[in-house]
């Protein structure tokens, strides 16, 4: 028989599960499970917030070029076919102020890379 949740266990529940860290639950409910604590949340309709921290995906200060790219398409709800070009050349930097909002074709203007591309395909034709 599964034991039985108090109602002061569950009102733990529903005020910690949806902000707080899964250490700082298992602490203040120690004579539970995580599995359970987890299951009873889920019956109960309770979501976490996963955001930042909370999340376990969350790389912090060691988030990769790409996810930093990523994560700023998200904070701004870019649209599909357009591109986020960093003005400080820094991926990392997603201040508002730090962004331009371009076509793929002056995204490489600006980063210089069509120039290289013309400059590599004229070298190519004349061999």
């Amino acid at each position: 028989m599964a034991d039985r949740w108090t109602k002061k266990d569950m009102q733990t529940l529903i005020t910690l599960y949806p902000s707080a860290l899964r250490t700082e639950i298992e602490e203040v409910l120690p004579n539970r499970t995580w599995r359970a604590i987890y299951h009873k949340a889920n019956d109960s309709g309770l979501k976490r917030d996963v955001t930042g921290i909370r999340n376990s995906q969350w790389k912090g200060n060691d988030a990769t070029k790409s996810s930093a790219r990523r994560r700023v398409r998200t904070l701004y709800d870019v649209p599909e076919g357009v591109e986020v070009h960093h003005i400080d050349g820094n991926p990392w930097n997603n201040e508002r102020s730090n962004l331009q909002f371009v076509t793929r074709k002056e995204h490489m203007i600006e980063d210089g890379r069509l120039a290289k591309l013309h400059e590599s395909n004229r070298i190519w034709r004349e061999q």
